[in-house]
């Protein structure tokens, strides 16, 4: 199977749509104490909960916004590979890729009891994954057919948008049930960031023409910028196995990545038994991205037609090897002139 087939299954299975635990379903689900976390001002229930460890809270979901798992999957007759191209080509770059990750480590409430006995008090930390990006198309299509059978067709890189953070939320929230009607809720984040990183505005184009001087040039335009916080620390010459890679990763995990600071809020209205009305926002905030943050730049033009070997030289012992090294010399000048961390 060549590697650009490879890539882009990988990419598709990105695109998948899977659910584990929806959190969505949590919501209003006032039976389950865990619905205070897609709604701070949700109906209290019960006088006091504790969730098992890491154990109470899982969920994951990886979606797009166009095709899904069964399309891919059924059996419908269709080939797996024709399956493969229509997804392909039905995705364009407005579709949205995502991905959710989120571990509950700790979570407990419970009701402030005497004169206070209509508020309540929720706590603890959980663990979270993101991922966004918009379906890369022409990339996508690249790494599917090659550039073979696609001499002058540009492949635009401005299609490379994609943000992902792993980080730890550390939480308190209020609860407040002012009367049988209404009832509010307010909870404060403290975000400690693992790892993040950020790729969007991009632009450019990578181009397959015929040359000059060889069959083929390839021509790199481009102006992209990934942005990275968390990431170049893992490179370090004292970095060495996975042991000290995890050791990094919970030092981050327990506030000592780049710190932030977030808010939800929510309220629950029932002006009757037939109607409720709720509505929540979260994860309003930020995350000050300080700590270990490289930035990667590739910007410039360059074109590359290969190398000529002569020929003429080889036979009479001769010329090979400093032909050999001057296509090195371009394919570094090409990687890393551009290149800049």
């Amino acid at each position: 199977m060549r590697i650009n087939q490879v890539i882009l299954y990988l990419l598709l299975f990105l695109g998948v749509f899977i659910n584990a635990q929806n959190k969505q379903l949590l919501y209003n689900f006032t039976d389950i104490p865990q619905s205070l976390m897609v709604n701070p001002g949700a109906t209290i229930q019960n006088r006091a909960y504790f969730g098992i460890p890491a154990l109470s809270g899982i969920y994951a979901n990886v979606g797009t916004s166009e095709i899904s798992l069964y399309d891919l999957f059924s059996d419908d007759g269709v080939d797996f590979n024709a399956k493969v191209r229509n997804a392909v080509y039905s995705l364009n770059n407005n579709d949205i890729q995502r991905v959710n990750e989120q571990v509950e480590i700790l979570n407990v409430g419970f009701k402030i009891g005497g004169l206070f006995s209509k508020n309540y008090v929720s706590f603890g930390v959980y663990q979270e994954l993101n991922v966004f990006n918009y379906w890369p198309e022409d990339l996508a299509i690249l790494a599917y057919e090659g550039n073979s059978t696609n001499i002058g067709r540009p492949f635009n890189l401005s299609h490379l948008n994609v943000k992902g953070e792993l980080l730890t939320v550390f939480h308190i929230g209020f609860h407040r049930k002012v009367n049988e009607h209404f009832s509010y809720g307010i909870r404060g984040k403290l975000y400690s960031g693992i790892i993040d990183i950020s790729s969007t505005k991009n632009s450019g184009y990578f181009v397959t023409s015929e040359g000059t001087n060889n069959i083929y040039t390839h021509t790199l335009l481009s102006d992209v910028k990934v942005q990275t916080s968390g990431y170049s620390g893992l490179r370090e010459e004292d970095v060495d196995g996975a042991a000290d890679v995890l050791n990094i990763l919970k030092n981050r995990a327990l506030l000592g990545g780049n710190i932030g600071l977030g808010v939800d809020f929510g309220i629950t209205y029932t002006p009757s038994d037939q109607w409720t009305h709720t509505a929540s926002i979260q994860d309003l905030g930020y995350i000050a991205q300080k700590k270990d943050v490289e930035t990667y730049t590739l910007k410039g033009a360059y074109s590359l037609e290969g190398i000529n070997l002569p020929f003429d030289a080889i036979i009479t012992g001769g010329g090979l090897s400093d032909n050999w090294q001057e296509l090195i010399d371009d394919i570094n000048f090409m990687i890393f002139y551009c290149i800049q961390g």
